[in-house]
């Protein structure tokens, strides 16, 4: 069953969003930032599409 390559993208940005968040103490502050900018952009990326 495929949902389609939207979709399917979505989710894996949430899950890697997720794992990012239970890893963050190993990282060092500077990739931190960078690592949320990051994630923060993809946020975006989203909203375009689908809101």
């Amino acid at each position: 069953m495929s949902t389609g390559p939207g979709l399917e993208s979505l989710v894996d940005r949430m899950l890697f969003a997720r794992v990012s968040i239970l890893l963050l103490p190993f990282y060092s502050p500077k990739f931190l930032v960078f690592k949320l900018l990051l994630l923060y952009n993809n946020f975006l990326n989203v909203k375009e599409l689908y809101f």
